[in-house]
């Protein structure tokens, strides 16, 4: 058990120390990235304190290696050894984006060049500058072009020189970088004076140089390198007053401009000219002592040749004589040696090559695709009709069911129509037998009333006289009295008048059926009709049992 626990807390430690190398190598890779166009010193600082065994993983090594390289190269130290920045070049070839292959391409061109290997310099910048194109951008197209014309000026290409530096100013100003794009009219200027053509040279720089001073703040680094331009112009068109006063000028500006053994050397050659002993000999001491690159030592040995003919020191003179021929001669053979045209034909031709090859797997890819495309959608067309067959039996199904319900609720409908008719018809019967009721009830009501209005008084009298008859009855003669009122009473209910009353009354309040009864049935006799006029309305039945007794 302790084992284990002892394992895993190993395992976390580890885990932990790797995840906080991962972090602090991007964090370190990144500041230096941040810093690298504003404070190139500090990110090569950075860079190089980066232990090299946190770089455990290949992205970070190929991102290292880019970053080391630029930082380098904008800290002007011109590396002739590319075996750091091929590692971010194998890297970028198989991984991520095309802005790091161009960027690796574009240094590794640069490292070539200045290795003076310019034949694989010119097959690299081209590259980039390609994949500069694909990208659409302004600034690398720019950047590569003036590579290019730096290799075709080295190369002695002097007219391709004068185009691809025209490309670069013409992309910087499109990028928006119109210091760069004044920078590259600037080596445009030297592309002409090494054409030979030095008042076209000197009339751009002055073009160019005025415009630099219009602009505010004023670039003075800028200008510096006008000046220095103007100073070796106007040696070479042997105006060594101007250039005198050029050399002056430029020591006014208090700039960070590097000049080279070349460049005093040209300044030693102006005094020399211009007979000014002490300054040459000022100059020339200088120009010894500055360290020297190939071209430099034919700059040198040139000015020491002019020296020791103006000293009279033929002897001397003819030694450089021989010495600047040899080297010029190995400088001119070596850049001749390496056709950079003839380098960037064959990448053409490799690249067309390519490209054919790719079009001709286009074009299989394209044919294998549309033929793909033909048999899917012939089986989606298939497949289609199916579906749409499917559904066209679903919605003839649904359909039928559709028109079966319907035919269903058209038959209740009807159903319920018939229903409600005869309800309605019902409903009327009804009412009308409840009309007919209420009618009848309405007569018989009437009748009642006609009779009792006819008769009431005298029923009542009646029965008055039949109760005192009853009740008081006890002599013959009181009897006999009242038994002579009663049939006074009844005598004046028979009245003709009184019984026509009757009779209209029962015939207005029973459709006539009196009259009707005398005209069918004849042998009635008139006490029938008399009776039947005194039953039908009976109101009061103890008379008519009195009367029928």
């Amino acid at each position: 058990m302790y084992k284990l626990l002892l394992v895993c807390l190993i395992l976390f430690g580890i885990s932990l120390a790797a995840c906080h190398r991962q972090s602090a190598v991007a964090s370190m890779l990144s500041s230096a990235d941040s810093l690298m166009d504003r404070r190139p010193d500090s990110s090569l600082a950075v860079l190089e304190n980066i232990p090299p065994v946190l770089l455990t993983e290949k992205d970070e090594q190929a991102h290292y290696a880019l970053l080391l390289t630029k930082a380098r190269h904008k800290n002007y130290i011109d590396e002739t050894d590319d075996s750091l920045i091929n590692i971010a070049l194998k890297y970028y070839r198989r991984h991520s984006s095309d802005s790091l292959l161009m960027q690796s391409l574009f240094y590794k061109a640069t490292i070539l060049y200045n290795s003076a290997n310019y034949s694989q310099a010119i097959i690299s910048a081209t590259k980039a500058e390609d994949i500069a194109r694909e990208l659409n951008d302004n600034y690398w197209i720019a950047r590569t072009c003036e590579l290019i014309s730096d290799i075709y000026t080295m190369t002695y290409y002097r007219e391709e020189a004068v185009n691809y530096t025209l490309e670069a100013s013409k992309y910087y100003l499109k990028s928006g970088k119109k210091t760069n794009s004044m920078y590259a009219l600037l080596d445009l200027a030297s592309c002409y004076a090494n054409l030979g053509n030095y008042n076209r040279s000197i009339q751009l720089i002055d073009s160019i140089k005025n415009i630099a001073y219009k602009d505010h703040p004023i670039d003075s680094t800028f200008i510096a390198c006008c000046i220095k331009s103007s100073i070796t112009l106007y040696l070479w068109t042997g105006e060594y007053h101007k250039s005198k006063y050029a050399f002056e000028n430029l020591s006014k500006f208090k700039t960070n401009i590097n000049l080279t053994a070349t460049d005093y050397a040209r300044i030693t050659e102006i005094y020399l000219n211009l007979g000014e002993k002490d300054s040459t000999e000022k100059y020339l001491n200088i120009t010894l002592n500055k360290d020297q690159r190939l071209l430099d030592k034919i700059s040198v040995q040139s000015l020491l040749l002019n020296y020791h003919k103006k000293t009279h020191n033929y002897k001397k003179a003819l030694q450089y004589s021989d010495s600047i021929f040899a080297l010029q001669d190995s400088t001119v053979h070596q850049a001749l040696k390496q056709s950079v045209i003839t380098a960037q034909r064959d990448l053409f031709r490799i690249q067309t090559n390519i490209d054919r090859k790719k079009v001709k797997r286009f074009r299989a890819y394209i044919f294998t695709g549309i033929l793909f495309a033909i048999i899917i959608f012939s089986f989606g067309t298939a497949y289609h009709k199916l579906r749409i067959r499917l559904k066209n039996v679903e919605i003839d199904r649904k359909m039928n069911e559709v028109f079966i319900l319907s035919e269903q609720n058209k038959y209740h409908k009807d159903i319920n129509d018939t229903l409600k008719n005869n309800l309605t018809v019902q409903s009327k019967k009804i009412s009308q037998l409840t009309d007919d009721l209420t009618s009848q009830q309405d007569k018989s009501n009437r009748m009642k009333s006609l009779v009792e209005n006819l008769f009431q008084d005298k029923w009542h009298t009646i029965n008055v006289l039949c109760n005192e008859f009853f009740e008081k009855g006890t002599s013959d003669k009181t009897r006999a009295s009242i038994v002579n009122d009663v049939e006074k009473e009844i005598t004046k209910i028979c009245n003709p008048n009184s019984l026509n009353l009757i009779e209209n009354g029962v015939n207005d309040c029973m459709d006539n059926i009196i009259k009707k009864l005398r005209n069918q049935c004849p042998r009635f006799k008139q006490d029938d009709y008399i009776f039947l006029c005194s039953y039908m309305p009976v109101s009061h039945p103890e008379p008519y049992a009195y009367l029928q007794t």
